[in-house]
């Protein structure tokens, strides 16, 4: 019964914390001058400028081997889902348009954040959000693509996470 509560102080201390958070990719300078350093090397070895234009790429291609289908891709701990839409917009203007997010997110303000951005964008069609604590989560869709940008270390069950990611 101790470890539930214990869960239960953090995830509300979690809520709390991010509930107002409007610049969640605010990271420190450090993180800049690391994945500058040790993580942009790696991308552009392998074609790549940045993060987004990877996720850009294997989403399109997807999407072009469902043809007319749409494809899914499932956001794990989407926050504000700022990314999540920049890559939509990555894929229109790309000229795809066969694509669906699903933002998976346990705090309701961030995802009213999230869409009221999608909507301000014009991308509204191309999104549906979900709350739900990912340790928790059940998919309730097979999925094309599953992202988890910075989010993976607010699970405290991965493996039965991960286990669900490979279900779906």
């Amino acid at each position: 019964m101790e470890k539930i509560s214990a869960y239960k102080e953090k995830f509300h201390a979690e809520l709390s914390k991010f509930q107002d958070l409007e610049r969640v990719h605010a990271l420190p300078d450090v993180f800049h001058y690391w994945s500058g350093k040790y993580l942009l090397p790696k991308l552009q070895a392998l074609g790549f400028d940045s993060l987004p234009t990877f996720f850009v790429r294997y989403i399109s291609n997807s999407c072009r081997r469902r043809k007319a289908d749409t494809s899914r891709i499932a956001s794990l701990g989407s926050g504000n889902s700022d990314f999540e839409v920049d890559l939509a917009r990555r894929l229109r203007e790309s000229g795809t348009n066969n694509f669906h997010f699903v933002c998976i997110e346990m705090n309701g303000p961030m995802l009213e954040r999230g869409k009221v951005l999608a909507a301000e964008r014009g991308l509204s069609e191309h999104f549906s959000f979900m709350e739900c604590d990912l340790n928790n989560w059940k998919a309730e869709h097979q999925f094309d693509s599953i992202l988890a940008i910075h989010s993976l270390h607010h699970v405290v069950a991965l493996e039965k996470l991960f286990d669900e990611v490979h279900r779906s």
